[in-house]
C-alpha cells in the first residue's frame, strides 16, 4: 500500500462505470467495484461518500446474493469501520 488514494480514485471509479455500463447495475463485478469505491473513500477519510457507496453495495448484495452472503457480510464489515 503506497497510500496513493487520490490517484487510485479515478481508476476505480472508471472501472465501476465501465462494469455498470457493460454488465449492469447488479452484476457481481459491478458491485465489487462499488464496494472498492466505498473502501477507498473510507481510506481517504471521505466517510459520507464511503457510507453511501457501501450502503448501496450492501442493499444490492442482499437483494441479489442474499442477506447472509459473503459479499453482504464484507460490506457490513467495511461499514463498521466507517
Amino acid at each position: 500500500n503506497l497510500g496513493r488514494y487520490d490517484a487510485a480514485w479515478p481508476l476505480v471509479e472508471r472501472a465501476w462505470q465501465v462494469r455498470r455500463e457493460s454488465l449492469g447495475e447488479d452484476a457481481a463485478p459491478t458491485l465489487e467495484s462499488l464496494t472498492h469505491l466505498g473502501e477507498l473513500a473510507s481510506l481517504q477519510g471521505r466517510y459520507d461518500v464511503a457510507e453511501a457507496h457501501l450502503r448501496d453495495a450492501l442493499a444490492r448484495h442482499e437483494r441479489t446474493r442474499g442477506p447472509e452472503s459473503a459479499e453482504a457480510a464484507h460490506d457490513r464489515h467495511l461499514l463498521g469501520a466507517v
